[in-house]
Formats: structure tokens, sequence, C-alpha cells
């Protein structure tokens, strides 16, 4: 039974996490046999069960992704948000991702903000959660000059844009660039979720 439930926790485990689990319970990969994989996965209970312990385990996970003054929390299976420091200066970074490797590298689709502008998002995230499951428009709202955050409807789906921006010439209607991310209901919530953790983390020098 205890084998079993280990096994139940290798599969609830995001894929980055899994070598974790192994090591932790002392599995290796060849002994978390196919037939298993298969019956729990199947099982009338097992998705039930996945889903209450993935929420009561989502903050635990982003503590253990904690290291030192810097930290990585996971939005969606792309979408992470860590803290890092650049130059001397701590960022907090929206980015997708992609597997290389068994590694999940970061690409340039992705905004970093410094401490005073995640403050600032953090205080519109409320606001943009509401605009977000009520389908409505929001914004845009200053981080920066150029980095914004707005709520708007593209190709039948309402999402959070968090984006740079920029002006032709210097002057005029300020237009979006490709460095930046947008977010669905469930990726926000996810952010909302960990923003004590990646707050905590920031304000570590």
């Amino acid at each position: 039974l205890v084998y079993a439930r280990r096994v139940v926790l290798y599969l609830m485990a995001p894929i980055p996490y899994r070598n974790w689990v192994l090591f932790t319970f002392k599995l290796s990969p060849g002994t978390v046999s196919p037939h298993l994989v298969s019956h729990f996965r199947n099982h009338p209970g097992a998705g039930r069960s996945a889903k209450k312990k993935a929420k009561t385990t989502a903050s635990a996970s982003a503590q253990a992704q904690a290291g030192g003054d810097t930290c990585r929390v996971e939005i969606s299976r792309e979408i992470f948000a860590s803290t890092q420091f650049y130059n001397g200066k701590k960022l907090l970074s929206i980015r997708k991702h992609f597997q290389k490797d068994g590694q999940w590298l970061p690409t340039k689709k992705g905004i970093s903000l410094t401490a005073e502008q995640w403050e600032t998002f953090c205080g519109v995230s409320a606001e943009v959660a509401a605009c977000l499951r009520g389908g409505r428009d929001f914004g845009p709202v200053d981080l920066s000059r150029s980095k914004k955050v707005k709520v708007e409807t593209y190709k039948g789906r309402c999402l959070a844009s968090i984006r740079e921006y920029y002006q032709k010439n210097g002057e005029g209607e300020w237009l979006p660039t490709q460095k930046g991310v947008s977010l669905g209901l469930d990726q926000w919530a996810k952010l909302e979720e960990n923003m004590g953790v990646l707050t905590g983390s920031m304000a570590k020098a």
C-alpha cells in the first residue's frame, strides 16, 4: 500500500519534480511499472484524489522550489514565474519555457519586473482576476514607461497580457512587442496563489 501511494505521488507530480519524488522515496523509474501507471490513471477515484491533493500541495511545491535567495513556481505546464539576479539586480520573471534533455529552459517570450514593478503588478491583481472572470477588458496599467498589464479578448479568450510596448519614432500610439506573456484565468489564479512566495523571495536582497 505504501509503495502504491508513492507511485500515485510520482504520477501526480509535475514533470520537473518527478526526479525529486523518485529520489525522496527511493523509487527508480524501472519500478514504476506500466501496469501500475495504467491502473492508477484509470481508477475511478484517481482523478478526484489527484485534484484534491494538488490543491493542498500547490504552495508546498512553490516552497520546495525556493532555494537561497531565489525561487521558481509553475504557473502552467510551460510557464514559470521565478526570481533571479541579473547584473546584480533582483528581478521577477514570468516566462514561457521549453524542455531540453529533461530540463526546462527559458524562451524570449516573457517579461522581467523589478521589485517596484512587481509591487504595482500585485496591487492590481485582484481587479485583473475579476475582469478575467467577468470577461471584461481592463487597463492598460503602467508598470513602467514601457511595461503594461491589461485584460483583453483575443481569439475568443479573455487574457491578461503582461507585455513591453514601444512607440514608433518615440511618439504616438504604444504598440505591443513580442516581449511578454498572456495568462488565462486558471494561470492567473495560480500566479495569485503563489504571490506571497514570490514577494517574499523578491524581498531577499
